[in-house]
Formats: structure tokens, sequence, C-alpha cells
């Protein structure tokens, strides 16, 4: 029976995965889409290569490895960093300044080819690397949903569990990257290869996977007037920003005057973008005034809205969760559920019979 090295099967699907995505991207590509991609490329890459360097254990490999091991961080960063820029936050780091994310990956190559006469190993610039961005991520991840002001609120949560899942990820690798390190200086090397095959394997898939929650969580471009503000009713409304209940009352017109809340790409940024009131703001307010966030919010108007059309209407349950802006069955029946207590087809179902009343001829209990 052939073996094949654990590293090459998870290559395999990693890429079976690319091309899925590949496939399946649509007409249309957007700039987190394509990070994505390109990420998932990455770790599908990388996993290639741990296989190559660990099976034939060439000296070109070896390079190769530790430069692919080095981008990969930086490549985690750029793919999920952007889904945390609020509105009118910070600009992104002018292009000068970007050699900074390249520096481990010219370090841990120096360290390579000086290694003989240093006695220095570059999985430890690795694992400080790994470390790093892992925390950076984990931090983003820690704030909660609304820290993720360009996603789409249906997908913040999910988004959320992907980016604390790949800063995860970084931090095993690093204490992998470190354990690797200590091997070869006390024992040669010789435990690395399992080393590698129980851990960076696993670890490039649960990666990946969770930036195809990003890719899919990036809405599609809607025009400017859509999301242009709309203009203060009064002087005071203008000049009373930090106050939440101005605040509340500017995110409810919004979503009822222009039915914002229908939009399935709805995104905290393009409330901010709607209500001239930054994102932060805007999640400050509602969270002091609801005790929850953005997204939980909006769900109780598409939630109002489902329970209308169901009473009024009778068309199919699929069809009423994605004019009410869900995406999935599964978020809306969970949004309904807690909302209402009941799943919608219970709640229209208890409609039908306090309406119906007794058949013809009958009559309802206790006449």
């Amino acid at each position: 029976m052939i073996a094949i090295p654990f590293p090459f099967v998870v290559a395999l699907l990693l890429w079976i995965l690319l091309i899925h995505l590949l496939v399946d991207r649509g007409e249309t590509v957007s700039q987190g889409e394509r990070a994505a991609l390109f990420f998932v490329g990455a770790c599908a890459t990388a996993v290639t290569v741990v296989g190559l360097r660990w099976s034939l254990d060439l000296l070109v490999f070896r390079f190769l490895l530790v430069g692919v091991a080095a981008l990969v961080p930086p490549i985690a960063w750029f793919c999920f960093s952007p889904l945390a820029r609020p509105l009118g936050d910070r600009p992104p780091p002018p292009r000068n300044v970007l050699w900074i994310h390249g520096l481990p990956f010219v370090l841990a190559l120096g360290l390579m080819v000086l290694r003989p006469a240093l006695y220095l190993s570059p999985d430890f610039v690795l694992a400080i690397q790994s470390l790093s961005y892992g925390l950076a991520l984990a931090r983003i991840g820690l704030q909660g949903p609304d820290r993720l002001a360009a996603a789409r609120l249906t997908d913040a949560i999910a988004v959320r569990r992907g980016i604390l899942v790949a800063s995860m990820v970084l931090i095993s690798n690093a204490a992998v990257e470190t354990a690797i390190a200590l091997d070869f200086k006390f024992y040669g090397g010789r435990h690395a290869p399992d080393i590698v095959a129980g851990a960076d394997g696993v670890g490039f898939v649960l990666i990946a996977l969770a930036a195809t929650l990003v890719r899919r969580s990036r809405p599609s471009e809607v025009s400017e007037a859509a999301e242009a503000p709309l203009p203060a009713t009064t002087l005071a409304e203008k000049k009373n920003q930090e106050d939440p209940i101005i605040i509340r009352d500017a995110v409810d017109r919004v979503l009822t005057e222009r039915g914002l809340y229908k939009d399935p790409d709805l995104t905290v940024n393009r409330l901010a973008r709607a209500t001239g009131i930054p994102a932060r703001r805007l999640s400050s307010a509602i969270n002091r005034l609801h005790g929850e966030n953005i997204s939980r919010f909006v769900n109780t108007y598409r939630i109002a809205e489902a329970k209308r059309l169901l009473t009024e209407t009778e068309a199919p349950v699929t069809t009423i969760l994605f004019d009410c802006g869900f995406q999935t069955k599964s978020n809306f029946n969970r949004e309904f559920l807690r909302i209402t207590g009941q799943s919608p087809s219970a709640y229209r179902k208890a409609l039908s019979t306090v309406t119906e009343g007794p058949p013809p001829g009958r009559e309802a209990p206790g006449q």
C-alpha cells in the first residue's frame, strides 16, 4: 500500500478548496475576495512545500519553506484586518511603510544563509512573527462583531469566529516553530518531521477555512447615492451626535425610510455612511441603549418585517427570509426563534389557527 505523507494529503484538500472557490467566485471579484483567494493559495503552497521539505530534504526546499512560512502571517493580516477598519477611522498605512511586513521574510532567509556561521535558527524569527500577527488578529476578534465594520452584519459573528481561529492557528504555529528550533538545537532535528506533520497541516486547513468565511462576508459594491447621509432634521440633531438616543433615532430613520435592513450586504460602515455618524459611535450607542450589537439590533427590524409577511402573505418562508435581508435559513430561523420564541412555520401556523376559527357547522369549544 502506498503511503502518502500527511502534508501532501492536506495540500491536496487545500488545492481542491482553492479551485472550488475560483469556480464559485462569479463574474466580479471584490478586493476582499481576491485577498482571501490569494491567502488560500498561500496556505496550499505552504503545505505543499512542507511536504517536499520533509520528504526530499533538498536545500532548495529548505529555503523555500522558510520563505513561504514568513509570508503566510502577513497575508493573513492583509486578508482579515480590512474588515475591522471603521469608516472614517485612521487610513491604511502608506505604501512606504509596508516593507515592515516583509522584514521577517528577509531576516529569516538571511539567517538561513548565515546559519552555519551564526548558529541561529530562522525558526525563532518565524515563531516571533507568527505570535505577533496572531495576537494582533486575536485583539480584533475579541472586540466583538461590531468591530468588523466592513463585514456583512449577517456574517459578522461567523467572521469573528474565523478571525479567532486564524489567530489561534498563528499562535500555535509560533509554538510549533519554537519546538522545531529547539529540536534542531538539542536533538539535531530528529523529531521535526513528526512535529510538522501533526501541527502545521491541520493549522493551515483551519486558517484557510477561516479565510473562506471572510471571502463570503465582503459585500458587493453599492452606489454612493444609496449611502448618502440623510440630512439632519434639526440643528440640535447636528450638534448632539454624542447623545445615544439621537444616534439610535438616526439609525432608525435610515433603516425605516430607506429600508436598509432589507439589504443583505448591510455593514456597520454603510450605516455609518448613511447616518453621517462614525461607526464606533454607532456601535457604542446601540450597545448602551439596548445591550446588544448592531447586528442583533438590525435583525429586530428584519424579523418584524418577516412577521408582517408571514401574517399578510402566503409567500414561502424561503422567499420571506431573503426579502427581509437574511442570506441563510439557519440565521433566519435562529434570529426568529430568539426574538419571537417560535420558528417561522410555527408562528404562521399559530396565526392560521387563531384566524380560521371553527369549521363550518361546528361551534367553537366552550360555546
